[in-house]
């Protein structure tokens, strides 16, 4: 077997992928094929692979804690779900976490918990985490003129049933969160904003749902509101050049 087909075999054993012991592929000899079985019952192999997982789990919890929080007693087996699923580990802190998210967000059967709280937190870490890793942007100019405005592709208003800030502090302190009432109350995760996040207004919760997709040319009602998100970065005008084109 070559060096790369030796470290593709013995990556899979370690992060317990299936089907390992074969991964060289037509690089391993007979031989090979059953050493490598034999490797994969061994205790040193199970003790390698439960510190990569357990890595890996405090990297998420680490990352993403609020969605952790919110899976509560749920968390270690959505965990060991998504680490059975996604058995090749990302080299960095908010790649993993980001893939987590995703997973969590896309597998509703892997979220037995309240799925209006966790789809809310969810949104709320992968905006947050996307703007981290976007690094600066520079401020907003001036003013948003007359015309037409659009969403910033990196803000992101999240929706949440409970208030936000008891609703927040009860998970990161570990305290349950307070039933759903009294709202929909938002968040507005946005580059301008100290911190990235903020409580939004109903009214610029309406402005920003009444973009869309699109462009649109705010109406007197709406100046208020589209003054604060324009200082948010949350729109742009329209004329602007799209981020990362």
């Amino acid at each position: 077997m070559s060096l790369d087909g030796w470290q593709v075999a013995l990556a899979g054993l370690v992060s317990g992928a299936a089907g390992a012991a074969g991964a060289g592929g037509g690089d391993l000899t007979a031989d090979e094929h059953r050493w490598l079985e034999e490797q994969a019952g061994s205790d040193g192999l199970l003790l390698t692979t439960e510190v990569g997982r357990w890595w890996r789990t405090f990297r998420i919890r680490s990352s993403a804690p609020l969605t952790v929080a919110a899976l509560a007693a749920d968390a270690p087996a959505v965990l060991d779900r998504y680490l059975d699923h996604h058995a090749e580990a990302s080299s960095f802190f908010l790649a993993e976490a980001g893939q987590f998210l995703d997973f969590v967000a896309g597998a509703h059967e892997a979220v037995p918990g309240p799925p209006a709280l966790v789809t809310s937190v969810v949104a709320l870490e992968r905006a947050m985490l996307e703007l981290v890793e976007a690094g600066p942007t520079a401020p907003p100019g001036a003013g948003p003129g007359l015309g037409a405005v659009a969403r910033h592709p990196r803000a992101t208003m999240v929706e949440m049933a409970s208030p936000p800030a008891a609703t927040l502090a009860a998970l990161l302190t570990g305290g349950r969160p307070p039933e759903p009432g009294g709202g929909p109350f938002w968040l507005l995760v946005a580059p301008g904003i100290a911190g990235f996040v903020r409580a939004a207004t109903a009214g610029e919760a309406r402005l920003w749902q009444s973009m869309g997709e699109q462009p649109v040319t705010p109406g007197g009602d709406d100046r208020t509101a589209l003054l604060r998100l324009w200082a948010a970065g949350a729109v742009l005008a329209y004329a602007d050049p799209p981020i990362g084109a």
